[in-house]
C-alpha cells in the first residue's frame, strides 16, 4: 500500500517535493500537531491537530490563529459588546 502512495506521489511531484513532504510529516507525528502560514489568507496561521480515539484519528482540527493585531482587537471588541449585552438583559 506505501508503494503504491508514493508512486502516486511521484507521478505528480518532484523527488524534492516528496523528500520535502515526508520530511514535514516526521516533524508533525513527533510534535502532534502542524503550524505554518496559511496558504489562503495572509497574516494567519494555521495550526492543525488530530483527535485520538480507540487508537485511531477520529477528527482533525484546524483553528487558526491570526497575527494582524486590527483583527485581534475587532474580535475582542465584539466579544466585550456581547459580554456588555448579556449583563444588560
Amino acid at each position: 500500500m506505501r508503494a503504491k502512495k508514493t508512486i502516486c506521489l511521484q507521478i505528480h511531484h518532484s523527488e524534492e517535493d516528496i523528500k520535502s513532504f515526508v520530511s514535514d510529516c516526521k516533524k508533525v507525528s513527533k510534535q502532534g500537531y502542524c503550524k505554518g502560514d496559511s496558504a489562503y489568507v495572509h497574516g494567519v496561521t494555521d495550526i492543525c491537530f488530530t483527535i485520538v480515539g480507540n487508537a485511531q484519528a477520529v477528527a482533525t482540527l484546524t483553528p487558526f490563529h491570526l497575527f494582524n493585531i486590527y483583527l485581534k482587537l475587532l474580535l475582542l471588541k465584539q466579544l466585550l459588546n456581547t459580554y456588555v449585552m448579556q449583563q444588560k438583559n
